[in-house]
């Protein structure tokens, strides 16, 4: 067996990111999305809302 050094060194290294149109790519690609929490955008949205209401009650706070 022999070891094509190029193709290594692709996979492992960390600098280099990976192309969803590639198939060799996506053999090494992990989806984390199920582990990061849920709906990250959502979230945002909401505290940036909320962030905002908060900002127009103070605001309207000084008549």
């Amino acid at each position: 067996m022999t070891a094509d050094i190029q193709k290594f060194y692709r996979a492992t290294n960390p600098s280099l990111t990976l192309s969803a149109d590639k198939a060799e790519d996506r053999k090494y690609y992990i989806d984390c999305a199920s582990v990061r929490g849920g709906d990250i955008i959502g979230l945002v949205l909401t505290m940036e809302k909320f962030w905002s209401l908060v900002r127009i009650q103070k605001e309207l706070s000084h008549f």
